[in-house]
């Protein structure tokens, strides 16, 4: 779980750290560049988070079920729901805009890195969440480590 400081910013900093975070990431134009800006900023439990996070969207948007999703993915139902619920008050529409429909036409187009590696993730499943060597078969099913 990440940590935040009990210290609060103030609105007119945290608005202003949020505008050159934003404008820093326009300005990453290559996919290289953003992996490495990813990899650089956020740990390795940022990270999860943030993929599990989009792919409970993703897959909330084809109609899967919130027990399958919790299964699958190996996360709270507490963590299901609030993401359901932000989703149906609008939340998370410019990214629900953003992925394909038809999950038949989206498996058809040339598919995106990140698509591959939700698509690896809802094959193969989450791995336990505790042992050595537990990201391997993802890391081996995505070819990247």
């Amino acid at each position: 779980m990440t940590n935040i400081s009990r210290k609060k910013l103030k609105n007119k900093v945290f608005i202003a750290i949020g505008e050159q975070l934003t404008q820093y990431i326009f300005k990453l134009n290559t996919k290289e560049k953003t992996k490495i800006f990813v990899d650089q900023l956020f740990t390795e439990s940022e990270k999860i988070m943030i993929a599990k996070r989009f792919a409970v969207i993703v897959m909330m948007k084809y109609g899967y079920d919130s027990s399958f999703i919790k299964k699958t993915l190996k996360i709270s139902g507490t963590t299901v729901y609030k993401i359901f619920h932000n989703a149906t008050d609008g939340k998370y529409n410019f990214i629900l805009n953003q992925i394909p429909g038809d999950l038949f036409l989206a498996k058809k187009k040339k598919e995106s890195p990140l698509w591959e590696y939700i698509k690896v993730l809802l094959e193969m499943r989450m791995p336990p969440k505790v042992g050595r060597g537990r990201w391997k078969g993802f890391y081996d099913a995505t070819n990247t480590k």
